[in-house]
């Protein structure tokens, strides 16, 4: 059975939007430089601010994997969970935060932010992210059945058409 946390959703424009509000309010808030929305596999969903020289699907990848690992080693030192991660460069920190077990909030910022200001506002953001994955959620779920009532209506219509009456 599939994972139905890494189920594909449809975000449509008025919730990317929404997003990318969000991501830009926290960025400017923060002093923050590049911030992303993604899902557990990886697959961005948004992104706002100043772009790293990096491919971002390999990012969004690697931030993703690097979370899943975090997670993992919560596990082995049997610890409940870890919901933040927090990497430290000579230039460049990323501070990645769970959203619902379904999506990950990543801020890139260097040394014109304060830390314990990213951490506040990086939660505050993923609540509010909370709220738009709940309506992602309702609007796909929406979606998913109207398809399925279509697809079920349309088997109907042909079996009906193949043993009518000529």
């Amino acid at each position: 059975m599939a994972d139905e946390r890494l189920t594909t959703l449809v975000v449509s424009e008025r919730e990317l939007a929404d997003i990318e509000t969000l991501l830009e309010k926290l960025l400017f808030d923060a002093h923050a430089n590049f911030g992303m929305v993604l899902d557990r596999s990886g697959q961005l969903i948004a992104t706002k601010g100043k772009v790293p020289q990096c491919d971002l699907v390999i990012l969004g990848a690697l931030v993703a994997g690097t979370f899943a690992s975090a997670r993992e080693l919560a596990k082995a030192l049997n610890e409940e969970d870890f919901h933040v991660l927090f990497q430290q460069g000579n230039e460049q920190h990323v501070i990645t935060t769970l959203v619902e077990e379904q999506w990950l909030l990543s801020i890139i910022f260097d040394q014109r932010a304060y830390l314990g200001l990213v951490k506040v506002l990086a939660k505050e953001t993923a609540q509010e992210l909370v709220t738009i994955l709940q309506q992602v959620r309702s609007h796909s779920e929406a979606q998913q059945l109207l398809a399925k009532k279509d697809v079920t209506t349309s088997v109907e219509h042909k079996i009906d058409a193949l043993f009518r009456d000529s």
